[in-house]
């Protein structure tokens, strides 16, 4: 399988569409950078009087440099002119996501476009371009995860006593209060999470590490808290920022190839509250 490029839109084959004799529009012929891990960015404390330097607790990496040509073949100079016009103007204003498809599946980037150098066509239909990008991020993220949800700890009904045949188990049996999330990748992932009202208030509690994320904020039935363990910060309907109400700020990750599992715990409780997390794989 010849890999494909998703650039904010503009979907790049890595070969030329529609055949020897009628190829047309763009395709990429290199990508640089995809797959590397980039340079550890830790500072080095030098031993005074022994030999190396002092021992490190982590590693931390430098932002990705991704790097890939493209080729655009049209039926006019003014075709060419306005696809690379379209491309120049890919993250002129900010940040775009960057896929690639191979035969492991889709990872994705969220990127700034560092430059675009268009080759010179000199009146020719086809043409070329490098594109230049930075991941601040140098992860790569596994896309359309799903979300995990479960509501509030309850106990199950039972069977009633005094048993009568045949015996019929109730349809309702409680619920854990708890999610499970899993990131197959190979690197550590930061979870996302959603609380929706209504409460007073809410502690999400990892049970390996007992670390506790706690948010005291009174929240309606429609509108929910989203715990962003990545960018240690909580917003109110995906927009407010919220953070000054985390009263606990006990963040974690979920390391390569691991699952982590916490319970939820309301305070003043009402409506039909409940849980919802997710995590993207990373690598």
């Amino acid at each position: 399988m010849i890999p494909l490029i998703e650039f904010e839109g503009l979907t790049i084959p890595g070969t030329p569409t529609g055949g020897a004799d009628g190829a047309s529009g763009w395709f990429f012929r290199e990508l640089t950078g995809w797959r590397d891990l980039t340079d550890d960015k830790s500072p080095i404390n030098e031993r005074a009087r022994q030999h190396g330097a002092h021992g490190a607790a982590a590693s931390f990496r430098k932002a990705a440099a991704i790097s890939f040509d493209v080729a655009y073949i049209a039926t006019t100079e003014a075709d060419l002119l306005t696809a690379h016009d379209a491309l120049a103007g890919i993250g002129a204003d900010g940040p775009v996501p960057l896929r690639v498809t191979d035969p492991t599946g889709t990872t994705e980037r969220m990127v700034t476009v560092s430059g675009i150098t268009v080759a010179d066509w000199h009146g020719r239909t086809y043409g070329t371009a490098t594109v230049d990008v930075l991941a601040r991020d140098p992860r790569r993220y596994s896309i359309g995860d799903a979300w995990s949800t479960t509501r509030p700890a309850t106990a199950g009904t039972g069977l009633v006593w005094p048993a009568i045949s045949p015996l019929k188990w109730p349809s309702t049996g409680g619920s854990t209060g708890r999610i499970t999330l899993a990131n197959r990748g190979t690197k550590s992932s930061s979870p996302l999470y959603r609380v929706y009202g209504g409460y007073s208030g809410f502690a999400i509690t990892e049970l390996a590490s007992q670390r506790q994320i706690s948010v005291e904020l009174s929240v309606p039935a429609g509108s929910y808290v989203e715990i962003d363990t990545g960018r240690r910060r909580a917003l109110l309907d995906g927009q407010s920022d919220v953070s000054r109400y985390i009263t606990s700020r006990e963040w974690w990750d979920i390391p390569a190839a691991t699952s982590s599992t916490v319970q939820i715990t309301l305070t003043g409780a009402s409506v039909d509250p409940y849980l919802a997390g997710m995590v993207r794989s990373a690598w």
